[in-house]
């Protein structure tokens, strides 16, 4: 970040704003790079699952989100909403994402076939959406407004296509940490524009209070930009905070849903937070 041109209330809702977004994409994660396009077919159950968050710094709200999983026949569609407000958030411009992700899933990932987002900047009257898909057997992409450029270097077709989506990302790695309950490796994500790598370093188990005796699955990410970037912003990319991601182990190997992320900052930790149902 610039902290010589933003205010620190303001560059902390902004690095809340793109932590929350690690729920729709902008961190998240992924299962094992060997599966990325071929789960095997390994039947998960069907089920819905609808998580909710909750940002927040020093016990004041950012932003919320919800997350909604459902899982019948081996496919899968995966929607989330996220807004930044509360204390501290409305100091930012109000953001409003919405997305959809499709495809195949099975006990050993995720292999995405549709990725929708809608994203609405309020303040500035201004709205992006972009298509994705691999039917084609490469990502065909629409994007409207298109970006000013695509970066230097952009994504190459070769980079799209050997990575998912980000939502797709999420599922896969809930799959994998309910499949093996550990959280650990590097995989590729491409959301339209950019093309990173997620560097997941595994944490030792430990208890959360309100989750009883049992140990959760741990892990610290680190977002590596790899292409479709300007390259005068990668610093501000590569100093992003390297959040903590709390996992809540399945009796049955299948889903682990993540219920907190821990961002640090210099005055304390951001915290997303899965709230009740």
């Amino acid at each position: 970040m610039h902290p010589h041109k933003t205010g620190p209330k303001k560059s902390i809702a902004r690095l809340a704003l793109r932590n929350l977004t690690l729920l729709a994409g902008a961190l998240l994660l992924m299962g094992p790079a060997v599966n990325a396009k071929t789960p095997s077919r390994e039947v998960l159950r069907d089920q819905q699952q609808i998580l909710k968050y909750r940002a927040e710094f020093l016990g004041l709200e950012l932003g919320n989100g919800e997350v909604r999983i459902d899982l019948r026949n081996g496919r899968y569609v995966m929607d989330i909403q996220l807004r930044n407000g509360g204390t501290v958030g409305d100091l930012l411009e109000a953001n409003l994402i919405l997305a959809r992700a499709t495809g195949a899933a099975s006990t050993q990932g995720a292999s995405w076939a549709s990725y929708d987002l809608d994203h609405t900047y309020s303040r500035k009257n201004k709205r992006r959406v972009i298509a994705m898909n691999t039917r084609s057997g490469k990502v065909a992409a629409k994007i409207v407004p298109v970006f000013s450029d695509m970066g230097t270097p952009p994504a190459s077709p070769a980079q799209q296509i050997a990575a998912r989506d980000p939502l797709s990302s999420f599922l896969a790695l809930s799959l994998y940490v309910g499949r093996h309950r550990l959280c650990q490796g590097e995989w590729p994500v491409f959301d339209g524009r950019h093309r990173y790598n997620i560097v997941a370093e595994a944490l030792a188990p430990a208890r959360l209070a309100g989750h009883g005796e049992v140990e959760l699955t741990r892990c610290r990410v680190k977002y590596v930009p790899v292409a479709g970037y300007n390259p005068e912003k990668l610093n501000e990319n590569r100093a992003l905070p390297e959040p903590v991601f709390w996992f809540e182990n399945d009796p049955k190997g299948e889903l682990a849903p993540i219920v907190l992320i821990e961002a640090p900052t210099l005055l304390g930790p951001i915290l997303i937070r899965r709230m009740p149902s």
